[in-house]
């Protein structure tokens, strides 16, 4: 029964995102079950997890509810798929070209963070705004205020 929902918000997501991305970031995972609110899966890796959590959570939320399910979280674990056993004929398919970018980027990002902690940066999260930071909209009101007293 499980199973056939997982199915279902699959096909629910390809009709919203594209066959392509549930290819790429949904059908490596494994859907488990719901209870008490929580929908838990399993990713290969923990970059995986995140990225479906961050741009597809609230999707996988809102056709979850919608197939009756009153779920309010995602839980992600890690569990890497098991190695194909010698009776298996078939290659394991390899990982698509978003998804090698997207590792890639994400190492890359994580290296550079290491590199600016090594030399004493604060370390920004994303979504986290710093104190003393200003926004952009903030910034363009100082350079208007700036011009107009020069003016």
């Amino acid at each position: 029964m499980e199973q056939n929902l997982w199915g279902d918000i699959r096909d629910g997501l390809a009709q919203d995102i594209g066959a392509s991305a549930v290819r790429t970031w949904i059908e490596p995972l494994d859907f488990r079950g719901c209870e008490n609110g929580v929908a838990y899966l399993t990713a290969p890796t923990s970059f995986i997890g995140n990225w479906v959590a961050q741009h597809y959570g609230e999707r996988i939320r809102r056709l979850l509810r919608e197939s009756g399910r009153e779920v309010t979280r995602l839980d992600f674990s890690v569990a890497p798929k098991a190695a194909p056993t010698k009776s298996s004929t078939a290659p394991a398919p390899a990982p698509s070209e978003a998804a090698v970018k997207a590792e890639g980027e994400h190492q890359q990002h994580t290296q550079h963070e290491q590199r600016r902690a090594e030399q004493g940066h604060p370390r920004i999260h994303r979504g986290v705004q710093p104190a003393g930071l200003v926004e952009v909209a903030e910034v363009d009101d100082i350079v208007a205020d700036l011009d107009q007293d020069a003016g």
